[in-house]
């Protein structure tokens, strides 16, 4: 059972993700902390929709820039 809500919070969080802009992702991203499971997992979805939209370059571009 709570496999199934820890899956179902996993799309709930991907549905949001999708709609944001491509700046707010990468803003999100460098604000999450990787030591915490649950923020790993956003980064995951942030990182894979990054991907999916070519983006992928504006993540790295902005962390030179910080």
């Amino acid at each position: 059972m709570q496999e199934i809500e820890k899956k179902e919070n996993i799309e709930v969080q991907y549905l949001q993700i999708i709609n944001l802009s491509d700046e707010l992702l990468i803003k999100m991203f460098f604000e999450l902390r990787i030591d915490r499971l649950d923020e790993k997992r956003l980064m995951f979805l942030i990182l894979k929709e990054l991907l999916s939209r070519n983006k992928l370059s504006l993540l790295l571009s902005s962390k030179s820039i910080r």
